[in-house]
């Protein structure tokens, strides 16, 4: 079963606002929308600040096929955790 927000919270990842990006992000992992793996994905790639909210709700999604966008950053300074 699809939640009906789906659709507009995948359309909600293309808006100005990072802040509201990110909100849509959070809530598409929590709902489980794999159908948004793809735009979560392009995320990862356009917006830095969002891009802890995207990994987030990949994993809560489960999207093992995300490996492939989410294995560079492991050399991203930017994700880094430091020594």
């Amino acid at each position: 079963m699809t939640p009906r927000a789906t659709r507009p919270l995948i359309e909600t990842l293309s808006d100005e606002d990072v802040n509201v990006k990110h909100a849509a992000a959070t809530s598409l992992g929590q709902i489980g929308a794999h159908e948004a793996v793809p735009a979560l994905v392009l995320a990862l790639q356009q917006e830095p600040w969002l891009q802890y909210s995207a990994i987030h709700a990949l994993a809560e999604i489960g999207a093992s096929e995300a490996s492939g966008a989410l294995l560079p950053l492991l050399d991203d300074p930017r994700c880094s955790r430091g020594p």
